[in-house]
Parts: C-alpha cells; structure tokens; sequence
C-alpha cells in the first residue's frame, strides 16, 4: 500500500523532521484493542504528561494508548467529524442516556482531492523514530484547525519534548504503545468533570461514535486517554470496555479522579 497523497504538514512542522507521512501499513499494523488490555500505561502516562507540562504543551496535547479497532484499505483514513445530536442520528439506538448537545462521528473514509483533513493523532514509529497520523479530524472543524495551527507555532517546544519522549519510550519498552493527540473533549461537550465520555464501535461499517452519558463506573475497563491539568496533579481518563450487546465493538468511557 502506498501513502495517501495528503498536504499533512505545514512547512514549519514538516522540517523539523519527526513527523512522517501517514500510510494505512502504519494504521494496520498498529495493536488491535484486544491486544492492549495487559499493557498498564497510567504511570507512563503521566511521565509523558510531565514532559509536555515542562514544554508548555498541556493546553494542546493529551496522551493515548495506541490502538486500532479495524484496518483500512487503500486510500482510506479515519476520518472525524464533530456533528450535533437529533432524534434522527444511528447514535440514537446505542444510548438513550447521550447527553452531550454533540457528538463526534469517526469513519473509515475515502479520500478525494476536495478533502483538506487534520491530523489530531500520532503514534511512534520506532523504525524511523518518528511520529506519523493515526485519525484525522474533517478540515472544516475550525477549532481543531486552530488547536494544529498553535502546535505548528510550537514546533521548537514540540522538537524539545519529542526528544524526550522517544527516550522516555524506549526506556519503559512502550514505544509501540505511547501515542499523543490533540485535545478535542471540550468540542463534545465542556462538562468533563461530571460525565463520561463514551466511544462505541461498529466493526462491520468501521465507524465510531463518540459522546457523553451520565457518570457511571464500568467494568473490565483499559484506559486509553489521558488529559492533564495545568498544573498535572488532575487526570481525564478514557477507559475502554467490551461492549455488552448485540453489536460489535467497545466502549471508551472517560472519569474524571484526582491523582494522589
């Protein structure tokens, strides 16, 4: 499979040499959700979210386990696309609970030249020692369009804490696993502290949804988002579950605790 021919980076970013293009190979070849339920990531995750509170990027970037739930063909991304819920949307079926005014909507998509996608989320290459796309967000999102243009006026402070990362990663082994996005929970819905976030799958179309229900605790949980307070002694965690129905997927919850 060849790259998608996508413009992902600006000029400034593209040089400072840490980030690839993205390829479905890269996407694919990624650890399925059911392979990372063993890998503990929370205390990695917050030596990573110190790096970036030290390189002044907490206001921007989260951490991720890596993963996929699906694989792409040729020429296709995972694409995302912020919407606002009605009685109408496929979500409806899944949870009667949603109470986020909007949700976002991630599909296996096929590019065209008409599409100008964002970048939102990286893996670590360890062959190439650099970053490459894993999701992107639709282009007309003006606020995610803004969020990549401050991290490409960051690009000395993102170089900085790169070199840390990679180092960070390789000493604990997780290079495969540790992944960074740009923050987008607020675009949902800004009540983090008193909902959960909820991602569901359908593996058969290859879409996700993502939204709010009422806080709750889950079971059989894996965490896969971190989100840092300005100063890091407070966490969002997304936390990652089977799904117990009649589709085929998982669910992404996100709880809100404090460290000790």
């Amino acid at each position: 499979m060849s790259a998608v021919m996508i413009d992902e980076y600006p000029t400034q970013l593209f040089e400072t040499n840490i980030f690839k293009n993205f390829t479905q190979n890269d996407f694919n070849d990624k650890f399925h959700i059911d392979e990372i339920s063993g890998i503990k990531m929370d205390e990695a995750a917050v030596s990573v979210g110190q790096l970036l509170k030290n390189h002044k990027l907490l206001d921007l970037l989260g951490v991720c386990n890596i993963h996929n739930h699906f694989h792409l063909k040729e020429n296709e991304i995972v694409l995302a696309k912020a919407s606002v819920a009605n009685d109408n949307d496929s979500i409806s079926h899944f949870d009667i609970n949603m109470t986020s005014p909007s949700y976002l909507h991630l599909k296996a998509t096929n590019l065209d030249s008409n599409m100008h996608p964002v970048p939102y989320m990286w893996a670590y290459d360890k062959q190439s020692k650099m970053f490459f796309a894993l999701q992107f967000f639709d282009g007309s999102n003006k606020e995610m369009k803004d969020r990549f243009q401050k991290l490409t006026e960051r690009s000395e402070s993102l170089i900085n804490f790169y070199q840390e990362f990679v180092q960070l990663a390789e000493n604990l082994g997780l290079e495969d696993n540790l992944g960074i996005y740009l923050l987008y929970a607020d675009i949902i819905n800004k009540k983090l502290s008193t909902e959960e976030f909820r991602e569901i799958t359908d593996t058969e179309s290859r879409e996700q949804w993502v939204y709010t229900t009422p806080a709750d605790k889950f079971k059989q949980s894996i965490p896969t988002h971190w989100t840092f307070s300005a100063d890091c002694d407070g966490i969002i965690e997304v936390v990652c579950m089977q799904m117990c129905s009649n589709k085929t997927g998982t669910y992404h919850d996100r709880v809100h605790h404090k460290l000790g």
